[in-house]
Parts: structure tokens; C-alpha cells; sequence
């Protein structure tokens, strides 16, 4: 939002299942949307900005589950029997996007339309754990009174932290606004503004801001502080 104004844009935010977020923005309903892996199927439809996070994301589960030893990466999961709560259309990581071609790991999953819904499966116990990005599920566990204690991340790796990207949707905007809007965007992730805003959602700025010139942009660090 930041980045939009210096550049003169008001924002108008909308919630809405990320499905139907990506859909809205390849017919030109939606102009673009924050934290977005960039793949190739999306860059059919849409633009992107140069990264300004590294996504960590986690699997969640209820603080008193004791997830198998034998899961320690996701494609564990496809020899073990539990269930994993997820986004539709969503990718997590390089390594999930791939284990989505594999039918034995896609039948564990249990696919929700919001991130909303997660915690709340987890919370009913209808699935085993979740997955979903640290610094968002550190924020809600610190704004949900009285339950900040009861789920955990469990000691489950990915195979990389995936880039957060700005999308915009290729009909609505073109590739000189990208590019000034990349100017503003690459400013202020490298000032103390970036700092305050990570900081104030209990994240570390060192993990979250991606290095430029890294092999592994996003090596390093705890980004939950």
C-alpha cells in the first residue's frame, strides 16, 4: 500500500478466496494482489514485481499432536496417513508444486477456499496440521485471546522459501508501471520503513527481506523473530 501511494495509486482492498482472486485477476476484474509466488503458469496472465519477502511458510498443528518422526518433508506425506489442511490454488513452495502432480500426496490434502478456514479446521481437529505462511499464523496466534498456546510449527522443512511477489494482472497494467512501481517497492524494502512494518507482525526484518546478489535469496535467519 505504501508503494501504491508514493506512486499516486489508491488501493482498495478486497478479501476474497485466493482462487477467485487469481481467476479475477487473469479476466482483468482484479488488478493485483500482494504475497504471490511467481510460476509459470500464472505469468500467462500476470505481471510481477521483484521480490520484497521471503515467504516462509510452516506446517501447522494442535500443541498437543505428535506428528510422525518419519514426516520430516513433505513428500513424507505421501507414505504416511494424515490429513493437511491447505489453500486451493495456492503453492507453498517449489517442492509442493511438484508433489501436487502426485496423486498419493494431493489425496492427503484437505483443500479449504480461505486461509480463515485453516485454523479453524485445525482448531475442530479435522485435520492433522496446516500449512500456512509463519509471519501471518504468528500474527493471528498473537491476536487470538486465549488460544495463542495452542498450535505449534512443527519441525517439518521445505526444499526453499519461496519469493513474495506484487501480481498484477497483464490486461490492466503494463510493463512501465511495473517497472516504477518495482523502483518504489525495491526503496522502501530496503529502508527502516520495511523494519517497522515486518516488526510491527512480529517478524524478523533480517529473515524476511530478501538478499539480492544470494544464490538462495532467503537463506537465513528466523523469520518469526
Amino acid at each position: 500500500e505504501a508503494t501504491l501511494a508514493q506512486l499516486g495509486c489508491a488501493a482498495e482492498w478486497r478479501e476474497m478466496p485466493w482462487a477467485r482472486l487469481l481467476h479475477e485477476i487473469e479476466i482483468g476484474a482484479v488488478q493485483a494482489a500482494p504475497y504471490a509466488v511467481r510460476t509459470t503458469d500464472r505469468e500467462q496472465f500476470a505481471r510481477f514485481s521483484s521480490p520484497y519477502l521471503c515467504n516462509s511458510f510452516g506446517v501447522w498443528t494442535n500443541a498437543d499432536s505428535r506428528l510422525p518422526r518419519a514426516f520430516q518433508r513433505l513428500r513424507d506425506l505421501r507414505e504416511i496417513d494424515l490429513s493437511i489442511g491447505v489453500v486451493r490454488e495456492a503453492v507453498y513452495s517449489p517442492d509442493y508444486a511438484r508433489l501436487l502432480k502426485d496423486p498419493t500426496f494431493t489425496d492427503r490434502l484437505h483443500r479449504v477456499t480461505a486461509t480463515e478456514k485453516l485454523t479453524e479446521l485445525l482448531r475442530a481437529r479435522r485435520v492433522d496440521g496446516i500449512i500456512r505462511r509463519d509471519l501471518a499464523m504468528q500474527f493471528h496466534l498473537r491476536s487470538d485471546s486465549g488460544h495463542g498456546d495452542d498450535f505449534v510449527r512443527a519441525d517439518i522443512g521445505f526444499d526453499a522459501v519461496p519469493l513474495g511477489h506484487f501480481m498484477f494482472g497483464r490486461e490492466q497494467t503494463d510493463a512501465a508501471f511495473v517497472k516504477r512501481f518495482d523502483e518504489a517497492l525495491t526503496a522502501i524494502v530496503a529502508s527502516a520503513r520495511f523494519d517497522r512494518i515486518v516488526e510491527t507482525y512480529g517478524g524478523d526484518p533480517s529473515a524476511l527481506r530478501p538478499h539480492s546478489g544470494r544464490q538462495n535469496p532467503c537463506a537465513g535467519g528466523n523469520p518469526l523473530g
